[in-house]
């Protein structure tokens, strides 16, 4: 059955946005996380990110368009192993459903979680499609939130201090980009929620451990084989510790992985 992609919600008071540009095309194959689209609302860009799998059957919304309603379809998704030529076909049908009042005033409803969710579920122990769905409304929604929410205190911090130089911000005593009062305490809640339950939980611990143990063997093996190193060092004086570790620090994880694979037999994986 197609998937009628919706305008989101990007923030609780958002009623309209712009479609500013899409980053997928008719025809495209869609990941659940893959950026669909950006969308302009009156306070910044942000990106629109998929949440469901599919081929994009039909861009219903052009980019460019401006003040599309929220919960408006602006694109079909067809689902795995649906036909796309056939999800496409079936638009029409489904374009008289979106703007009753009903529809609309169910989707916000099923969003928010009903319950706390468990302190860090594993892969196996998820709700499927419904539960990812959930999750990276969530996400998006609380994004959307603490961005509008710096932006609209940072803009009354700058008109109150009226700087007219660098020097002024530097004299402020104060930062002049900063989240309100209650956005602090809502984001010093959240990590105090998390570091226990998610930074300090025992997976993460192991996989912190598992990059450590790169980096080092990567440092020490750099400092005391130098022709290791992915280019000819015959013709250079000896790197300093402090180049290593920039070199090293520099690193995608995907490289230090493979230049720990090249040197090492064994390499953990990080997952």
């Amino acid at each position: 059955m197609p998937i009628n992609i919706l305008m989101p919600a990007l923030s609780p008071t958002m009623e309209k946005g712009n479609l500013a540009k899409w980053l997928k095309k008719e025809g495209d194959q869609v990941k659940a996380g893959d950026i669909l689209a950006e969308i302009e609302t009156d306070k910044a860009t942000m990106e629109y990110e998929a949440i469901d799998e599919g081929v994009l059957a039909k861009i219903l919304v052009p980019e460019g368009t401006a003040d599309v309603a929220v919960n408006q379809p602006i694109a079909v998704l067809a689902a795995e192993g649906e036909d796309v030529k056939t999800a496409a076909a079936g638009v029409p049908a489904a374009k008289p459903s979106a703007p009753s009042p009903a529809a609309p005033a169910a989707k916000p409803a099923a969003v928010p979680p009903p319950a706390p969710p468990p302190p860090y579920p594993s892969p196996q122990a998820g709700e499927g499609r419904v539960g990812e769905r959930r999750t990276h409304e969530l996400v998006r929604r609380l994004i959307a939130r603490m961005i509008e929410d710096v932006i609209s205190h940072s803009e009354r911090l700058i008109g109150q201090r009226a700087p007219r130089s660098v020097e002024d911000i530097r004299r402020a005593g104060a930062p002049v980009v900063a989240f309100s009062p209650t956005m602090a305490a809502a984001d010093r809640a959240i990590k105090a929620f998390l570091f226990p339950r998610m930074y300090r939980h025992p997976r993460i611990v192991r996989i912190m451990s598992d990059a450590q143990a790169v980096v080092t063997d990567l440092f020490a093996r750099y400092i005391g084989a130098p022709h290791d190193l992915p280019w000819d060092t015959s013709a250079e004086a000896p790197l300093q510790a402090r180049q290593l570790a920039d070199f090293i620090a520099g690193m995608t994880d995907r490289y230090a992985l493979s230049e720990h694979a090249r040197l090492f037999d064994s390499t953990p994986e990080l997952r």
